[in-house]
């Protein structure tokens, strides 16, 4: 989608201004014009000022006390493995900044870290599935496998391809269950080892 086009979606000002050429095989420097792009959304600023922080923490308390849903985006994010019931479990935490200012917290619990195994052409999701748990059953205690079909990333394919889906409890034992799998030659996906949420 060219420049002009995104502006016209967007029914504003363009969000991001090319520097370079129209030649477009050199690269583009584009860079961010400053223009508040959200025309129909206070920013929290705005909101303070407009309310002052004692009615903002009324208003809190209110769809708090009411089960109302409250307006959150995380800020930052902070993933662990922390022991629960005698297992090591993948935690995430995520931080916010309240409307009145508060900080704010979400800790989830239960997110399953998985990656994925090529069933290799050939041979059957079963057969496969037997040489996954002889080779990670020598490095993890705990893990689970599922047979799915999904399109591979790379490439362009008509059919699903059949992969095992691998469930670890924690993000270190997925990159060593990725490591081991690699190391005998499968093909994996879903295995970047710094992005599992």
């Amino acid at each position: 989608m060219t420049q002009s086009k995104l502006s016209e979606n967007l029914d504003g000002p363009a969000l991001f201004q090319p520097e370079a050429g129209k030649d477009k095989m050199e690269a583009q420097l584009i860079r961010y014009s400053g223009e508040k792009y959200l025309m129909n959304f206070q920013t929290l600023d705005e909101i303070v000022r407009e309310n002052g922080d004692e009615r903002l923490s009324a208003i809190l308390e209110n769809e708090i006390a009411n089960h109302c849903d409250i307006s959150f985006i995380a800020i930052e994010n902070k993933g662990s493995t922390e022991k629960i019931n005698e297992t090591y479990r993948y935690v995430l935490h995520l931080y916010s900044r309240l409307i009145n200012g508060q900080k704010a917290l979400v800790t989830l619990i239960g997110i399953q870290v998985f990656f994925n195994i090529r069933v290799p052409d050939g041979e059957t999701s079963d057969e496969c599935k037997e040489k996954m748990s002889e080779i990670l059953s020598g490095i993890m205690k705990l893990f689970k496998m599922e047979h799915i079909k999904v399109f591979p990333f790379h490439g362009y394919y008509t059919e699903k391809k059949p992969y095992l889906q691998i469930y670890t409890n924690s993000t270190g034992e997925r990159k060593r269950a990725i490591k081991a799998v690699q190391d005998n030659n499968f093909e994996t996906a879903l295995d970047d080892l710094y992005s599992f949420h």
